[in-house]
Parts: structure tokens; sequence; C-alpha cells
């Protein structure tokens, strides 16, 4: 075998054990999802259908993320996952998985405890998947394209800001902060 194939096994390796952790953690979430989902007011006492409980789609989606996270699991599994072999927190690949993994729950967690409510949702979610975009795209650019990955990560995040607050507030009838 070598340098090269062990390299890549190596890598393999980390993924698969980098999956089957996310297909654990994805499948608590599903099970909290439908657990929440279960317990919601079914809104019987004024007569509304049951089909149109208001947990019915929180459950449907804790549904949908746990068969997801089983096939997660499974492919994971399969490629080596539940070995030992092959997994190190120093190796340079896993340090930057991490980094990448810390932004993300940084940024997640900036856009509900800080950005909603403190401006109008629409800015609010322009910001952070500009933002999101613009950080994760950044690295894969070169310097002389940072400004066309700058732009782009800019018109998406406008996008996605106008069109959600204006399918939220329009179409589902929901007050946004």
């Amino acid at each position: 075998m070598t340098r090269d194939d062990q390299t890549d096994r190596s890598r393999t390796l980390t993924m698969a054990h980098a999956d089957v952790f996310t297909a654990v953690v994805l499948f608590v979430l599903a099970l909290a999802m439908l657990w929440g989902g279960y317990t919601m007011d079914r809104l019987e006492i004024r007569r509304i259908h049951p089909a149109s409980i208001p947990g019915l789609v929180p459950m449907a989606l804790g549904v949908a993320l746990a068969i997801c996270s089983v096939i997660l699991f499974v492919g994971a599994a399969k490629a080596g996952g539940l070995t030992r072999a092959g997994l190190s927190l120093r190796a340079p690949e896993t340090r930057a998985a991490t980094g990448r993994l810390a932004l993300c729950l940084a940024l997640t967690l900036v856009y509900p405890l800080v950005l909603v409510g403190s401006m109008p949702f629409w800015l609010a979610t322009a910001i952070f998947v500009t933002v999101f975009i613009a950080a994760f795209e950044w690295h894969h650019r070169s310097p002389a394209r940072h400004l066309i990955a700058l732009a782009t990560a800019l018109l998406q995040g406008a996008l996605v800001g106008l069109v959600t607050a204006y399918v939220f507030q329009e179409f589902f009838l929901v007050r946004l902060p």
C-alpha cells in the first residue's frame, strides 16, 4: 500500500467517524423533534381537525431526519466508521474540520441570539446567509475571485432574506420579529 493510499484511507476513516457521530446527533435531534411535535397542544377544544395539529410538521420532519440519520449511520459504518483506526484529533484535516464546525456553530447561534429580534427579520436573515456563504466559500477562491464570491454571497443573502420574510408573512401569515 502506497503512502497516498494510506492517506486516502485515513481521510476516509476520519470522515466515516465524523459521519457516525453526526448520524447519532441527528438521530437524537430527530427524536426530540418527534417528542416535541407529539406533545404540542392538539387544539381539539377549538374543533380544529386532528390532521391540522401544530405538531404535525415537526413530527414529519423528525421522521425524515431520523430516516436520513439511519442512512448516514449505515453508510458510515460500512466505510469503517465504527472502528477506532485512523481517528486522530491532531490530524490537519481534523483540526480544519473542527474549526469549520466551530465557525458554523458560532454563526448559527449568533443568528437567533443576536440578530433576530434586534433588527428586521429579513435583514437579520440576509446578513446571516451572506456571512455564512462568504465564510465557507472564501478559502475555495483565488484572491482575484474574492470580490465575485462576496458579490454572489450578498446577492444570495438578500434574496433569501427577502423571499423568506415575504413567504412567511404573506403565505403562512406568520408575524415575524
